[in-house]
């Protein structure tokens, strides 16, 4: 049987990254107090726009990839996710301050342990799942010869639950369906190498 790297905990990111979904739900609670002594119309929209906005960062975490600054607009050499736009137009005064406070902090720290995470994915785990993968297929791996194939992030993997990786790398194994693991981080570009059964080197034990 082959495997992939071991799962690689970056302890300080993943748990910057979880922390993130517990301060949504303080969010929603606060929003909920906030909504209980009455709000005007604005601020009703406000809310609404920003449990959006803190949903969206709560789901991507919980798929395994977690925004960073890069996936929102710049103005100038800063990205502007929803609420720091609210700051710098001043909407977010309307916001009581606790609210204010929690949105500042979520927000910045959710999207600075993501662009951590995904350089470091970059820059150290991509590369050295890219050799694993070199030094077990044979064979041209950009090619799926029109085979099927489950499709899969490699900034995913790395926050993947050990058994979701098992179940990926046993499919292959059975010969069930291949692995199509996707390098590229740019939009409308595609760097992707196949695994299939067949392709897969045998492992010889070597005596000495």
């Amino acid at each position: 049987m082959w495997t992939l790297p071991e799962t690689i905990t970056l302890t300080v990111i993943i748990s910057t990254i979880t922390s993130a979904v517990f301060g949504f739900v303080t969010f929603v609670v606060s929003v909920r107090l906030a909504k209980d002594q009455g709000d005007r119309v604005d601020l009703r929209e406000i809310y609404r726009s920003l449990y959006e906005h803190f949903g969206l960062l709560r789901d991507a975490i919980e798929a395994h990839d977690p925004k960073t600054w890069s996936d929102f607009p710049r103005s100038g050499d800063r990205s502007t996710p929803p609420f720091r736009r609210m700051l710098e137009s001043g909407k977010a005064n309307l916001l009581p301050e606790l609210i204010r406070r929690e949105c500042e902090n979520t927000e910045t720290e959710v999207l600075r342990a993501g662009s951590i995470y995904r350089n470091w994915v970059k820059e150290t785990y991509a590369p050295t799942l890219r050799a694993v993968l070199n030094a077990h297929l044979e064979g041209n791996d950009k090619s799926s010869s029109g085979r099927s194939y489950h499709q899969i992030s490699v900034g995913k993997l790395p926050l993947m639950p050990r058994e979701k990786i098992a179940a990926l790398t046993d499919a292959v194994d059975q010969n069930r369906h291949g692995l199509g693991v996707e390098f590229s981080f740019e939009r409308g570009r595609t760097d992707m190498v196949h695994v299939y059964a067949d392709r897969l080197k045998a492992v010889t034990s070597q005596k000495h």
